[in-house]
């Protein structure tokens, strides 16, 4: 070999070496970043999932809020004809006099019809049976549902619960499969 072609030779290995160092340092902090966005991606689930729940408290709240505005309309156009408007108070007072004796004769018997909806997060059903007066926490449930892995297996429907039964009797009664 002569001396030229070997200086050209070395001059190859050198760019070589340049090109592969240079794709290793600019290639490595992907690859890191790529396995630190796994855990980004587990947190950014997690608060899309919070806001999502938080959405549907919501969108249950403005549900609520404009049925009763339409109720309200309802009544005010009504009020308007004075014979229906006795009519339906007499009504009203029957039944809220029905009710009142059907819901003294289920505080008696502390027994409480519960509803879950279908699609309701579990954050929300929670909330409704401290409302309800079943439970003591919203945070206590949450870490039952967690540690027996039933936050998944709500189920929707009624349901017959007592005063009497402890927290975890009424979670296992909303969760049976």
């Amino acid at each position: 070999m002569t001396k030229d072609r070997l200086r050209f030779l070395a001059l190859g290995f050198f760019f070589s070496a340049l090109l592969l160092s240079a794709y290793n340092l600019f290639a490595s902090p992907v690859a890191a970043q790529k396995e630190g966005s796994e855990e980004t991606d587990t947190s950014n689930m997690v608060d899309y999932q919070n806001k999502y729940e938080e959405l549907l408290v919501e969108h249950e709240l403005l549900k609520k809020e404009m049925q009763s505005k339409h109720s309200e309309t309802t009544l005010s156009e009504e009020s308007s004809d004075n014979e229906e408007l006795e009519s339906v108070n007499e009504e009203t007072e029957s039944t809220t006099s029905e009710s009142e004796a059907a819901e003294d004769d289920l505080q008696s018997d502390n027994q409480i019809v519960f509803l879950i909806h279908e699609g309701q997060p579990s954050s929300v059903v929670l909330q409704n049976l401290v409302e309800a007066g079943l439970i003591d926490s919203v945070e206590d449930a949450e870490n039952y549902l967690q540690d027996n892995d039933l936050t998944s297996k709500l189920q929707y429907g009624s349901y017959d619960l007592s005063k009497d039964m402890t927290q975890e009797q009424i979670l296992d009664t909303i969760t049976m499969e």
